[in-house]
């Protein structure tokens, strides 16, 4: 047997006293997130869209390459020393390093950087 839900007025009541126990919460965390701007009552932000602030940074992605022999007994002294060793990407030596290499430059890491 199912048990006949309160009436109206005591839903609103509870709603209400829920709402006003809670209502410092919400506006605490509305208004002091740095990422989110503080909202009105109706969900829109406060002044509007020309008003939001952008507080996220301008970030570029700076790619690593590293230098990889064949790691084998036939790595010649010229590519033996650059194994393992990165640099930027388009920069440093870039293979064949001399006739019959068989080195390659492959990715490594990739970073964020704020841009000045």
């Amino acid at each position: 047997m199912r048990a006949t839900p309160p009436p109206a007025n005591v839903l609103f009541q509870r709603r209400s006293a829920y709402a006003h126990r809670h209502r410092h919460v919400v506006q605490a965390t509305h208004s002091r997130s740095p990422l989110r701007p503080a909202r009105s009552a109706g969900g829109r932000v406060a002044g509007g869209p020309s008003t939001r602030i952008d507080t996220t940074p301008d970030l570029e992605v700076v790619v690593w390459t590293a230098w990889r022999t064949a790691a084998d007994e036939r790595v010649c002294p010229v590519c033996g020393p650059l194994a393992g060793q990165e640099w930027l990407a388009d920069t440093g030596p870039q293979p064949p390093a001399h006739a019959n290499c068989r080195c390659q430059r492959v990715f490594s890491r990739a970073e964020y950087r704020v841009r000045p």
